[in-house]
């Protein structure tokens, strides 16, 4: 990767997502030396679509616990279970990693758990197809 192209991805990175993401921090770290084989650059791209699942999760369960807050839910300490929260958190986070084709241990567990016909599946697809029309 030739050294404006590495800088172009950093800037283009560094301005689109939070200062103290992992993904930044990894940007921040590397150097176009860094990258000088097609495997390298593989790798990379694999631990930059990781790091992003995992900055987009955490910011997505922030959210969540906020909402969950200001409706009182989770406010009293004896009715709240973090195994709960633990499996909404690997939920989000093994969407992104499915969809950036990127293995997550929650995936085996939902292909077992959650069963969809063909036409289900054709309706969800359809729904995603239409809201990404809307932007």
């Amino acid at each position: 990767m030739n050294k404006y192209i590495c800088n172009e991805v950093q800037e283009r990175v560094m301005s689109s997502t939070r200062p103290d993401s992992k993904v930044v921090q990894l940007y921040k770290e590397i150097s176009p030396g860094d990258i000088s084989n097609a495997e390298d650059a593989i790798n990379l791209a694999k631990t930059i679509r990781e790091d992003l699942s995992d900055d987009i999760t955490e910011v997505v369960m922030e959210q969540f616990m906020g909402w969950l807050t200001s409706y009182g839910i989770f406010s009293r300490s004896e009715k709240f279970n973090a195994k709960d929260i633990i499996m909404i958190e690997n939920a989000v986070a093994g969407a992104l990693y499915r969809y950036y084709g990127i293995s997550h241990p929650i995936h085996e567990m939902v292909d077992e758990v959650i069963k969809m016909g063909d036409e289900a599946e054709e309706d969800v697809s359809d729904e995603v197809e239409d809201k990404e029309g809307e932007e």
